[in-house]
């Protein structure tokens, strides 16, 4: 049985309900956000057997790169949740709050419903 990338995404939500969560939990939501929205991603395009340090530049290609619009789109929105999760992974200077990460959680939502609609 292959892991529900999914899961990550239902994880940073039960992060950011919490009444007051801290920074290492939005930096945590932000970070499973990304890798949830791309997991799928990277399935939708069968990129699931490719590894190496450039799978996520590749993924995000592809989507940007195609010429359906939809995919177009869906690129735009991972390259951009894949700056968040850099900004939360990396910069100690960046300031997460809960309102901020719900919207990473809006932009992996639409990601996944356009992931939905572009196979029918």
């Amino acid at each position: 049985m292959s892991f529900d990338w999914k899961e990550y995404i239902n994880l940073a939500k039960d992060l950011t309900l919490k009444s007051n969560p801290n920074q290492a939990e939005l930096r945590t939501a932000t970070s499973r956000i990304y890798y949830g929205a791309f997991g799928q991603c990277k399935i939708s395009k069968n990129f699931q057997l490719v590894r190496g340090s450039d799978i996520h530049e590749r993924v995000i290609k592809s989507y940007k790169e195609s010429e359906v619009s939809i995919e177009i789109s869906i690129g735009n929105l991972l390259d951009n949740l894949r700056q968040r999760r850099n900004e939360a992974d990396y910069d100690a200077f960046i300031e997460f709050d809960k309102q901020k990460v719900q919207g990473y959680l809006f932009t992996a939502n639409t990601i996944l419903e356009k992931l939905e609609s572009n196979r029918e």
